[in-house]
């Protein structure tokens, strides 16, 4: 799992990057204007930290300036003495629109509040770094002009995207004061570039760049149209909604109403809105965003913790404080939205959909629920303190009256760029209740909230405390329980002396199975009320929920939703004094992270991962395009989602889930939407099945367990899933194989790991079986006791034996490819791998836009050589490179290495080939040949990332045929 506590963890240990982006060229001598005078959305300010902001009122003669504008309202909603910092309004400024030589800000206002209010004004980046000195004064109850006159003190070449300029604090004031403030004019004023120095000496090189690790620009990252990056050629150009909703067809896959027999697939991105920057967007930046969004192959987007961004809890009020427990909003008319948030997300609804491009809704991410800002989301109240959605929802009126409160705004407000509310767009493709919302024993501390859910259960099972006494043995665990009452009626009600849920449920004991069960039942229980209120409230949509866990003691409220859905990751990062990350390889362990989520699709409906990574710093996350786009492809799913960010304009230094700034996760989802979105890798034909039973899952201990890990490697061989209850869509089954044991699942509050297995014999066993009947064919090279994995479709191969030390093979008429350990040369069909001098995934695969052309005559191909990437200066506590130190900073570099490749091809049509920037733009020409041999003719290519002509350590080269007679 990755949750968002994650970015509110990490602002205690390293702060995330700003986004800068690439600027116009402005002349020096231009300042540049921007004005305030609050009549739309675009011209007023963020309010922040309790404030709360009304549009002027030109009627109000009383509250004009002196100068006879309108003025805007603003009044405190928590005095200075109850906040963690002070409450302040943002002028958000495009940096882009500004020269890079300004030096000098002015900015002049009307202001009048209480007397004994003190204000000041600073110019800060996004995150509140202050980029200019700060300026303060007391307001005396009567209009004041503020002019603040001031030089920035940081160029904006480091400042990022966007300013706060200025950011007006309140720095002494007390609850309900009021304040009102003018229109407001700041002036960028640019000074005249500073005259050359003289070149100094060149610096010795930093001691993390090499020959071996050399930098790659990440500068300028939305892809191009035209390039070999563009995938929008492959992709339609169809608005999402012109064939219907989505729906689940006969077969159990996902499809098109109007076109029930086709499947689809869904490449999706994980989209977190940008709190500071995303607002203040204009149309055209919104549009330019929605078109990289398609270029880079994704036909969705998962809108993650929308809910915080539309809410603005993200700008709620700092208590010094916070209040362990809050009332929520109940009715829809008392849940309000950000008047900017809301705005531009409905412009991004709009154009995404006209692109073709899905949405995929939380309907809730947030632990604190819809406040209308009165509580910030701050991480010790959402890690340690139970008062939150993941654990209210079972047993909270409340909370439950909220989230239909919200949904209900969000199903039916209409978006005034679709004319169409959320409920009728037939664009949602699919939405989740709450995410990751399982019962997380023992790594979330639930106290004694879940009681409630917890006493009933045991009085709709037992009756009596008496009754529950006998059946434990008078033991909950190791811990005597209190004698029973000797009156029957007050033995009715003694269930308060049981111990609440805790580790016992872990346990193969009365207790233990006891909690397990009731666990399971309050996640079908609230399962229920989130479907019956989607359906009350006239939602026809697909939907999920529980995508964190592939425990088995949640399938039976998995089962309940149409679609199952998941979140996995290899090497997520764990956060303390020192962020530490796995550093082994996910296919040495037969496809960590993707294996488990094998074994959670149910196999008579959809399966859809909404989130997966191979997590950076982890040096073998180069095996995730192959892993996951031919995993997905082979196992028939519906939709693959990378955490997060896949798109960006602009690199910052490498970070977890930032994998748009990450040339190798760049260089695997470029893998991913050929291999699965494409559909380059075929389906395979056969399918095993493990059936689930209440008497196994509840008994013997196994609830909160997941399906023992070795029948997970399965996915290297067929189809696999599981059953249970009554099936919604039937499917064949080639083998049904008993579940018989589990294994055990470790991890936090934001991730899952589950045990590896090393045995092969229930492996080795069921693919003799696969080979009596015929399923697996003589020349498959299937071997489980030597580590090898071969499906029934022969495209791919998983080899994990002692000298592979995890690999893995795809081969199919439009994509070859390899992840390779060592140097071995590696023959597929068309494609050799001659030569290899580092860890890599080497794909080979056809961009000829004539989709009848294999790699031996496609006239365009795009070779991706994917290695690994650190930030520039990254320190490490050890040897082995798990505990970080120091993040680093950009460039980002590359480890370079050697690769030779040969391409058997129809002709001997001579080609040119190009190493490419990450936008696709061609960097530079390098050399190709080929020549004629008896069978046809081959291709030959050898690349050096580490010379000086290659133009850099890129994942991206392009190799392009002319178009002859012959070809």
């Amino acid at each position: 799992m990755r949750s968002c506590i994650l970015f509110f963890t990490l602002l205690a240990c390293i702060q995330p990057p700003v986004r800068g982006r690439s600027q116009p060229a402005v002349p020096a001598s231009s300042p540049v204007v921007q004005d305030w005078d609050y009549q739309t959305l675009a011209r007023t300010p963020e309010a922040w930290n309790g404030l709360i902001v009304t549009s002027p009122d030109p009627a109000n003669i009383a509250d004009h300036t002196p100068d006879g504008s309108p003025s805007l309202h603003v009044v405190t909603g928590y005095g200075i003495d109850e906040l963690q910092w002070p409450s302040h309004l943002v002028y958000p400024v495009d940096a882009s629109r500004l020269s890079p030589d300004t030096r000098q800000v002015t900015v002049r206002f009307w202001i009048k509040g209480e007397s004994g209010i003190k204000i000041s004004l600073r110019i800060t980046n996004s995150r509140a770094r202050p980029l200019s000195a700060t300026r303060s004064w007391t307001l005396d109850g009567d209009w004041q002009q503020i002019t603040f006159d001031e030089p920035l003190t940081s160029s904006l070449s480091t400042a990022g995207s966007w300013l706060s300029a200025p950011r007006l604090i309140l720095e002494k004031c007390d609850a309900g004061q009021h304040i009102l403030v003018g229109p407001l004019t700041a002036t960028f004023i640019p000074s005249p570039p500073l005259s050359t120095p003289a070149a100094a000496p060149a610096a010795p090189v930093a001691a993390s760049r090499s020959a071996a690790w050399l930098p790659l620009d990440t500068s300028d990252l939305y892809v191009r149209a035209g390039t070999a990056l563009d995938y929008t050629p492959f992709a339609g150009t169809a608005p999402a909604g012109a064939y219907g909703r989505v729906i689940v067809n006969r077969r159990g896959e996902l499809a098109f109403a109007s076109q029930p027999d086709i499947p689809v697939r869904f490449l999706s991105v994980q989209w977190m809105p940008p709190r500071y920057e995303f607002p203040n967007l204009t149309d055209e930046q919104i549009a330019a965003f929605a078109d990289a969004i398609a270029r880079q192959g994704y036909n969705m987007v998962r809108f993650h913790f929308l809910d915080n961004f539309i809410n603005a809890n993200n700008k709620a009020a700092a208590l010094k404080k916070p209040p362990s427990r809050y009332v929520l909003p109940e009715n829809p008319d008392e849940i309000r939205w950000d008047p900017k948030a809301l705005d531009r997300t409905h412009r991004f609804f709009a154009e995404l959909k006209k692109r073709g491009i899905y949405w995929n809704l939380d309907f809730m991410t947030s632990f604190v629920g819809y406040t209308n800002g009165a509580v910030l989301q701050q991480t010790g109240a959402v890690t340690r303190n139970p008062f939150n959605t993941k654990v209210q929802l079972y047993v909270n009126a409340n909370f439950r009256a909220n989230w239909r409160a919200a949904v209900t705004r969000l199903l039916n407000d209409i978006n005034p760029y679709t004319g169409l509310s959320l409920k009728d767009d037939p664009a949602l493709a699919l939405a989740s209740c709450l995410n990751e919302q399982e019962i997380l024993i023992p790594h979330r501390k639930y106290g004694r909230e879940l009681d409630p859910a917890w006493h009933k259960y045991l009085k709709n099972k037992y009756t009596t405390y008496t009754a529950l006494h006998a059946a434990w043995d008078g033991q909950c665990g190791d811990t005597p329980l209190p004698p029973p009452p000797a009156d029957d009626s007050a033995s009715r009600d003694a269930f308060t002396l049981v111990p609440s849920i805790n580790e016992i449920a872990l346990t193969d004991t009365p207790a233990g199975r006891d909690m397990a069960r009731a666990c399971g039942e309050m996640e079908s229980e609230v399962s229920l009320f989130y479907l019956n209120t989607l359906r009350e409230l006239g939602f026809t949509g697909l939907v999920s929920n529980w995508n964190m866990r592939t425990r088995i003691g949640t399938v039976p409220a998995r089962s309940l939703f149409p679609v199952i859905t998941m979140n996995a990751y290899h090497a997520h990062p764990q956060f303390g004094t020192r962020t530490k990350a796995d550093q082994r390889s996910a296919l040495a362990a037969g496809g960590n992270s993707f294996k488990g989520q094998a074994l959670a699709r149910l196999l008579d409906r959809p399966f859809a991962n909404t989130e997966y990574g191979l997590v950076f710093w982890n040096p073998w996350r180069h095996e995730q395009g192959l892993l996951y786009g031919a995993g997905a492809a082979l196992q028939g799913w519906s939709a693959l989602t990378c955490h997060a960010e896949p798109v960006v304009q602009t690199g910052s230094p490498l970070l977890w889930f930032h994998a748009g700034d990450d040339p190798v996760i760049r260089a695997s989802e470029t893998v991913a939407a050929y291999a699965f979105r494409r559909g380059d890798i075929a389906p395979s034909p056969h399918t095993i099945e493990i059936p689930l039973t209440d008497d196994f899952i509840y008994n013997g201990g196994r609830a909160l367990g997941a399906i023992d890990d070795e029948l997970s490697r399965l996915w290297a061989l067929c189809r696999v899933g599981i059953t249970y209850g009554q099936k919604r869509h039937d499917y064949p089954k080639d083998l049904s194989v008993s579940p018989d044991k589990t294994s055990s699942i470790s991890g936090s509050q934001m991730f899952s790991t589950v045990a590896d297995s090393t045995s092969t014999a229930r492996l080795a066993a069921i693919a003799r079986q696969l080979r009596n009947r015929k399923i697996l064919t003589p020349d498959n090279v299937t071997d489980p006791a030597s580590g090898i994995l071969q499906s029934d479709t022969r495209q791919v191969t998983l080899d994990t034996s002692p000298s592979a030390r995890g690999e893995l093979h795809v081969r199919s008429p439009r994509l070859e490819g390899s992840v390779l350990k060592t140097g071995h040369p590696q023959k597929l069909d068309a494609l050799t791998i001659d030569r290899c001098t580092t860890p890599a995934s080497v794909t080979l695969l056809s961009i000829d836009p004539d989709t009848t052309r294999n790699l031996r005559t496609a006239r365009r191909l795009l070779l991706v050589f994917s290695t690994d990437a650190r930030n520039s200066d990254m320190k490490f506590a050890n040897a082995t490179e798990d505990t970080l130190v120091d993040l680093g900073t950009l460039p980002v570099l590359v480890r370079t290495g050697q690769l030779g490749i040969t391409l058997d091809r129809a002709t001997a049509v001579r080609p040119r080939a190009w190493a490419l920037n990450l936008n696709g733009t061609r960097a530079a020409e390098i050399p190709v040949d080929i020549g004629t041999f008896p069978a046809g003719a081959r291709l030959t290519l050898a690349i050096d990332t580490a010379n000086p002509t290659s133009a850099g350590p890129t994942p991206f080269y392009e190799i392009e045929f002319p178009q002859t007679p012959e070809n």
